[in-house]
């Protein structure tokens, strides 16, 4: 199982976190045919299925992320409509393929990853409101201060 981002950096797919001890692949660019069909649907992807469905080409370009990744089944995290993260699966250990039941277990617990990046995002832009405000607020008061000052001298 490996964790992969989207930086904002790059543009690119990096992976985060994973339990192999191995180095992590390449960065999967924008237009990576395994990003484009995450994108392009809000179930679990079985990479399986998926690669007969592609041409030639497509599964020659995902064939080094395959490789890498022993991935089997890949579930996309969307935060406000945008692939924001995926994770991929390896075969499982007693070598049943992901049931639908499973998958949709998945889908639901990557759901709700997606709404906790949302109110993790809102709560940071409303710290960072409230930041804001207070300073307008002290802003405010030392210039009204200074005003005050100011007309005292020009009384002098």
């Amino acid at each position: 199982m490996s964790v992969w981002i989207l930086y904002e950096t790059d543009g690119r797919y990096h992976q985060v976190r994973s339990v192999n001890t191995e180095d992590a692949p390449i960065p999967l660019e924008i237009n990576h045919p395994v990003i484009t069909a995450l994108r392009n649907t809000d179930s679990p992807l079985s990479l399986d299925e998926w690669k007969t469905l592609q041409s030639e080409e497509a599964c020659r370009e995902a064939q080094v992320f395959l490789q890498d990744t022993q991935s089997v089944l890949v579930v996309p995290i969307r935060f406000e409509q945008v692939l924001t993260a995926f994770i991929s699966l390896g075969q499982e250990l007693s070598g049943r393929h992901y049931e639908i039941d499973d998958q949709e277990l998945l889908r639901a617990i990557a759901h709700q990853v997606g709404m906790l990046l949302s109110h993790a995002r809102l709560a940071e832009e409303r710290t960072a409101a409230a930041e804001l405000d207070a300073l307008h607020r002290f802003s405010a008061f030392c210039l009204h201060d200074l005003k005050n000052l100011a007309a005292r001298l020009s009384l002098l």
